[in-house]
């Protein structure tokens, strides 16, 4: 069981699990629910089939991958999950189509770089007042923004390592999709299934 804060009538945030060797009187808040509710909304605008959770899933493989050859760096499956939902907030939803998938890997990847290039990735719901799918709390909405590449960039030895391994998985990507194309798209017969095609 996650701890929950009653913020005020409206708003409960969960508080983000901690190791117990950094207890602390400041806890963490945790907007998964808003953020899983948002990714619900978004995905019901979605056609049939869409490539929304293949694009993500294959970015992650990427991501995770590179990371299990290389080492791992400071990004994390939610800068990841975070640009996605930007990106389908951006998008129309007829451009999610399950024949999309390799546009929209591409769209991710860059949105990622971009974000990195600029030292700046917003948190998809906090100081976000434009999202109009759902009800969320004032205190989430009119907020200032937060930048998710804060910790990064406040490091630059952290910042310029994680922006070089990025660059690198990009560089690397075509033979991490091929083992993903392995892993993951073999049909019966033993034939490979190219989903970037």
């Amino acid at each position: 069981m996650n701890p929950v804060v009653r913020f005020n009538t409206e708003a409960h945030f969960f508080i983000a699990p901690w190791s117990s060797s950094d207890l602390d009187t400041f806890w963490t808040l945790s907007l998964t629910a808003y953020e899983d509710q948002l990714m619900h909304h978004l995905s019901e605008r979605l056609p049939d089939n869409s490539c929304h959770s293949q694009t993500l899933e294959i970015a992650l493989f990427l991501h995770r991958r590179h990371a299990a050859w290389f080492g791992s760096t400071a990004l994390r499956d939610f800068h990841f999950k975070a640009a996605l939902m930007h990106l389908l907030l951006k998008k129309k939803p007829s451009e999610w189509g399950p024949g999309d998938t390799d546009h929209r890997l591409r769209d991710l990847l860059t949105f990622m770089e971009r974000s990195l290039q600029r030292k700046q990735l917003k948190h998809v719901l906090l100081g976000n007042s434009s999202i109009t799918l759902m009800k969320l709390p004032v205190e989430i909405t009119k907020t200032n923004p937060v930048n998710l590449l804060q910790p990064l960039v406040q490091h630059d030895c952290v910042y310029r390592s994680t922006v070089m391994s990025f660059q690198d998985m990009l560089r690397n990507a075509h033979m991490l999709i091929q083992d993903y194309v392995a892993q993951y798209s073999e049909d019966t017969n033993g034939t490979m299934k190219n989903p970037f095609k």
